[in-house]
């Protein structure tokens, strides 16, 4: 027996359950996502919606409530589609640092791509010749995969043919070859960033921002690879399918062709969940993943590689930031930094890199925060206090709506050189909580002492992660000639947000020292 489910959100959707269906899958299928934290394990609460049952209205948790009769559901749902942050701009790829960290794969301004000039001749043996005259002029071809046979069908032999080449494998065929573009994709546990970049004027053409909306099936990665064992493809469905909408609205704006080669990184997790290969090992211990270096794969005639991982918890991610820090050309030992929801750090120098991770949970993507948003336009990200009274900006100069993991980082340290928190992040007042702002609505933007709490969690992860490595190889800050930060929560924040709230060992110092 079936039952009638309606989604009374903005745009209605009626669907059929069948008796015992969970509200919160049944949602998905209507397309439809749930605020979620805890990967549907029923303990965030961030799901509880209203419905009306047999003319009675009631809270539940969608994640563990099971459809028996007709129902209507009202909630706020985060639906499919799409709010990009577009921003537009030209930036020469010779100023490297200005790409740092979003680009950081280019390493020192070496395009991994070549565009070879072929000419052709086509005997009885039909497309085998092509790939013969293809192979018989370009050196080191790794694979020549189905998608690419395939389009050799469809070139026009009598014109000029271009042949696009990346890191060895054939991408496409053309004959105008003045607006081609590759894409270079960062996919963050609670963010995704993206850049289209041109292959001709070697400049990135714009860039975009965008929650990752895995984020629905947990904001942490063991909640996410438990979901992923349910939701693998949808998953990954979610994230391509803004990706490709984000280039795609790129391309018109500024009349360029589809990237032909997609370069992305992210953690081990997000990589395997990004081509949709489980996961699950890397949650057991020793946290083995199924691979750290996957094959190239297509995803609308886009050829896209995957930035190897180095291993369970050190991701392609953290490997893009080490290529650009140049760590492994030095003499001198450097300290490299990723602060995200997955915590990776790394130590070392031309003979040697060592690294580790730590489990510093979302507060560093300003998740798991109350009134916590990720760096948009209106996200408090930096605070001031003048004659006992807390002043604020926002990203963009806008009205606040939130505040990011930035305007923690800068909150912190001035509420307890205040002494309005003791060490601790308590409160030496009687207040639970401190209004910071009021959105256009009159909502409060606040933070709490559990709020405070959970960034100061995330800083000691990363805190101890780095004495680790460096007792480890019997080293103190001294030995330490450059350092490097990257995360969305670099790009907002100042060096002495850093010293103040005690991220790093002995931080102030060691900046004063250099």
């Amino acid at each position: 027996m079936g039952y009638n489910v309606n989604f009374c959100s903005s745009k209605p959707v009626k669907l059929t359950a069948q008796k015992g269906d969970k509200l919160y899958n049944l949602a998905l299928k209507a397309g439809l996502l749930f605020e979620n934290s805890c990967g549907g394990n029923g303990y965030c609460g961030k799901c509880s919606c209203k419905i009306s049952e047999n003319g009675n209205l009631k809270s539940v948790l969608a994640c563990e409530y099971e459809i028996n009769s007709d129902i209507d559901v009202y909630s706020d749902f985060s639906d499919f589609s799409f709010d990009m942050k577009y921003n537009k701009r030209e930036i020469n790829i010779e100023d490297i640092k200005n790409l740092a960290p979003k680009n950081s794969f280019l390493g020192k301004n070496k395009l991994p791509f070549e565009i070879k000039k072929l000419s052709f001749s086509f005997g009885d043996n039909g497309i085998n010749d092509i790939i013969s005259s293809i192979k018989s002029q370009v050196e080191g071809i790794k694979y020549i995969d189905t998608d690419f046979i395939r389009s050799l069908s469809k070139i026009n032999l009598n014109a000029e043919n271009y042949l696009l080449i990346f890191d060895g494998y054939p991408v496409a065929i053309f004959e105008d070859i003045s607006d081609l573009t590759f894409g270079a994709v960062d996919i963050g546990t609670t963010s995704v960033k993206l850049s289209l970049i041109s292959t001709n004027q070697k400049c990135v053409l714009a860039e975009a921002s965008f929650l990752n909306k895995q984020r629905f099936f947990g904001s942490d990665l063991i909640n996410r690879i438990i979901a992923s064992k349910k939701h693998l493809d949808k998953m990954a469905d979610l994230v391509w399918n803004d990706v490709f909408k984000a280039f795609e609205k790129m391309s018109l704006e500024l009349n360029v062709k589809l990237p032909s080669v997609l370069l992305f990184a992210g953690n081990t997790v997000m990589t395997h969940i990004a081509q949709k290969v489980e996961p699950s090992n890397i949650r057991r211990i020793p946290s083995v993943a199924n691979s750290l270096n996957f094959p190239p794969f297509r995803i609308k005639n886009t050829l896209i590689f995957a930035v190897p991982s180095i291993a369970g918890y050190v991701g392609g991610d953290f490997v893009s930031g080490l290529v650009f820090s140049d760590i492994s050309n030095s003499e001198n030992i450097s300290l490299f930094v990723d602060l995200g929801t997955n915590g990776e750090i790394g130590i070392g120098c031309n003979e040697w890199i060592s690294v580790a991770s730590a489990s510093a949970g979302s507060a560093f993507e300003g998740e798991g925060i109350k009134c916590g948003i990720h760096a948009c336009e209106g996200a408090i990200n930096s605070f001031s206090y003048e004659d006992g009274k807390l002043s604020f900006s926002t990203i963009g100069n806008g009205t606040p709506n939130g505040i990011c993991a930035g305007g923690l980082l800068s909150l912190i340290p001035l509420l307890f050189k205040n002494k309005l928190i003791d060490r601790a992040g308590h409160f030496c007042n009687s207040n639970k909580k401190l209004i910071l702002a009021k959105r256009e609505d009159e909502t409060e933007i606040f933070i709490d002492e559990d709020d405070i709490a959970n960034f100061l969690r995330a800083k000691s992860a990363i805190h101890a992660g780095i004495e680790v490595l460096l007792d480890n190889f019997g080293l103190s800050l001294d030995d330490i000639d450059s350092v490097f930060i990257s995360g969305n929560i670099s790009e907002y924040c100042k060096i002495s947000d850093f010293c103040d709230i005690g991220l790093f060992p002995a931080w102030k110092y060691f900046f004063e020292r250099l």
